[in-house]
């Protein structure tokens, strides 16, 4: 979720306008039962946080939405458990309709690992590593 000002992530109370989208822009809203996802999860994050929506888009490709965060609640706990809840079920279901296709194109090609050096010596990253699939970024 990029975000102009990124000091409002830690900021209780407000109304904000958040806009997130899947990695690369890919479509990955593919029927009802994936926008039902992203229903399911404001509706669950509305009970667990003190926060209102006021209005959302939900498109193929990202979501907008327009929050009134109550005193209590920042919108970084929410767009986090948001993010996270929704990458896992909507990774499920790609994968539950065999969208094995689409799940491959997800997969972070050049995922490095770099490791802390204690020695002084220059670090290289670690390109060994296999791809590491990751469902949905912002």
């Amino acid at each position: 979720m990029p975000l102009r000002k990124k000091g409002l992530l830690g900021r209780e109370e407000g109304i904000f306008f958040c806009t997130t989208g899947f990695h690369k822009q890919r479509r990955l809203l593919l029927g009802d039962k994936y926008y039902r996802i992203i229903l399911k999860s404001l509706g669950f994050l509305k009970q667990k946080y003190n926060f209102g929506v006021i209005a959302y888009v939900i498109m193929s490709s990202h979501v907008h939405l327009i929050l009134f965060v109550q005193k209590g609640t920042t919108l970084s706990d929410i767009m986090r458990d948001f993010k996270k809840f929704t990458a896992y079920k909507i990774r499920k279901q790609l994968e539950e309709d065999k969208e094995f296709a689409l799940l491959n194109s997800l997969r972070i090609e050049s995922c490095q690992e770099v490791t802390p050096d204690t020695t002084g010596k220059e670090v290289t990253p670690d390109t060994t590593q296999s791809s590491v699939p990751w469902g949905v970024t912002s």
